[in-house]
C-alpha cells in the first residue's frame, strides 16, 4: 500500500508463488537441517552419558555389568545397587539409540523435492493464468504466451526454448505398456462404493501433422460390488496426451463408450495425475481418481530407450504394443 502526495491511496501486487514458494522452499531446508542437528546433538549427548557411566568408580567392568551383571560377593549393597542402576541406564541408553537410528533412517527416505513440487502445483492453480485459453506459457511467470499446438514441434518458438524443453517434451506419461492404478471415488451419475482402476497404454503415436500430440489406446480395468457381487468392467479407450497442458484425455469404448476420462498431471511429475471421470454426452462430473505409475510394470525396462526421443526426434516415433489405428 502506497499514498501519494495527493492524498491517493495505491496498491501493488505480487504473484503469490513469487512470496510463498520460495519461503515454503527455505523453511523445508531449515527445518531439515534443525533435525538432522538436534538428532546429532542428542546422539552425541547420550554417547556421552554413556561413557560418563563407563568410566564411573561404581562401574566395575571386572564383574561382568552388563544385561547378564550381577553384584560380587565382597560388593557393598549401595555398591550392588549402583551396579544394577549402571546396567539399567546402559541398556535404556542403547534403545534410545536404535529408536534415532530408526527415525534417521526415514527422514532419509522423505522426498523433499516431490513435497516442493506439489506444493508449488497446487498454489499456481491458485493464481490466475497470465496466458489465454489455448495457450502456453514459456516458463513460470514468464508472461509470454505461444500458441499449445507450437509446443514440442521441433521448433523453439519462445525466446527461451522452454516450449522444447526435455522435461516439457517427455513423453513418459503415455509409454506403452505401463500402468496406472488409483481408486476411483463417485459422485454421481452412478452409486458404486470406492474400486480401484488400472489404466494401461496399449499403444502410442506421435503423428507428423501433430507433433505436440500424443495419439493413445489404453486399456480400462476396474472391480466393484453391486448387488453382494463383484463386478468387473474392462473396456478400451483411445485418446491423446497434449504437451503444453500435461493433460491425458481417454474416450472409452465398447461397455465404456458413455464415459471419458480427464488426466492432470502436476508439473514434472510423471508418475502421478489426477482424473475426472465425466458422462460423454452431457460432461457431467461423475468421479474422481488419483492414480500413480505401477513401477513394478515389467515393460518399463523394455521401453526405456524411447525416453531419449523428443522434440524433432519424435517424428520418426512409432511404437505398437499391439498394432491398432487411429483415424
Amino acid at each position: 500500500q502506497t499514498t501519494t502526495t495527493s492524498g491517493q491511496t495505491t496498491f501493488s501486487t505480487t504473484p503469490v508463488c513469487s512470496l510463498v514458494v520460495p519461503r515454503i522452499r527455505d523453511h523445508i531446508h531449515r527445518r531439515t537441517g534443525r533435525m538432522w542437528s538436534t538428532a546429532t546433538i542428542i546422539i552425541h549427548l547420550l554417547l556421552f552419558v554413556a561413557s560418563a557411566i563407563a568410566v564411573h568408580p561404581f562401574y566395575k567392568a571386572a564383574a561382568g555389568v552388563g544385561e547378564n551383571a550381577a553384584p560380587r560377593e565382597n560388593d557393598t549393597p549401595a555398591e550392588a545397587r549402583r551396579l544394577i542402576a549402571n546396567a539399567a541406564a546402559i541398556g535404556l541408553l542403547e534403545a534410545r539409540l536404535e529408536t534415532l537410528r530408526g527415525k534417521l533412517g526415514k527422514a532419509a527416505q522423505v522426498d523433499l523435492e516431490r513435497n516442493y513440487r506439489e506444493t508449488e502445483s497446487r498454489l499456481s492453480r491458485l493464481e490466475e493464468p497470465l496466458c489465454e485459453k489455448n495457450q502456453f506459457e514459456c516458463g513460470y511467470r514468464s508472461a509470454e504466451c505461444i500458441y499449445e499446438l507450437f509446443v514440442c514441434d521441433g521448433y523453439k518458438d519462445c525466446s527461451n526454448g522452454y516450449d522444447e524443453d526435455e522435461t516439457v517434451c517427455s513423453i513418459e506419461p503415455a509409454l506403452a505398456g505401463i500402468t496406472y492404478t488409483g481408486t476411483s471415488h463417485w459422485t454421481s451419475c452412478e452409486t458404486r462404493k470406492d474400486h480401484q482402476t488400472n489404466i494401461t497404454i496399449l499403444g502410442y503415436r506421435i503423428r507428423k501433422y501433430s507433433p505436440s500430440l500424443i495419439w493413445l489406446k489404453a486399456l480400462i480395468e476396474s472391480s466393484y460390488q453391486a448387488g453382494g457381487q463383484e463386478v468387473q468392467v474392462t473396456h478400451t479407450a483411445i485418446g491423446h496426451y497434449k504437451f503444453a497442458t500435461r493433460q491425458m484425455v481417454l474416450l472409452g469404448e465398447g461397455p465404456g463408450s458413455s464415459s471419458g476420462a480427464y488426466c492432470n498431471f502436476d508439473k514434472k511429475d510423471n508418475k502421478r495425475a489426477k482424473c475426472e471421470l465425466v458422462k460423454i454426452s452431457s460432461l457431467d462430473h461423475c468421479a474422481t481418481m488419483l492414480i500413480t505409475l505401477d513401477e513394478s510394470n515389467d515393460h518399463l525396462t523394455i521401453l526405456s530407450d524411447d525416453l531419449a526421443c523428443t522434440g524433432s526426434c519424435a517424428d520418426s516415433l512409432r511404437h505398437f504394443s499391439p498394432p491398432w489405428k487411429i483415424l
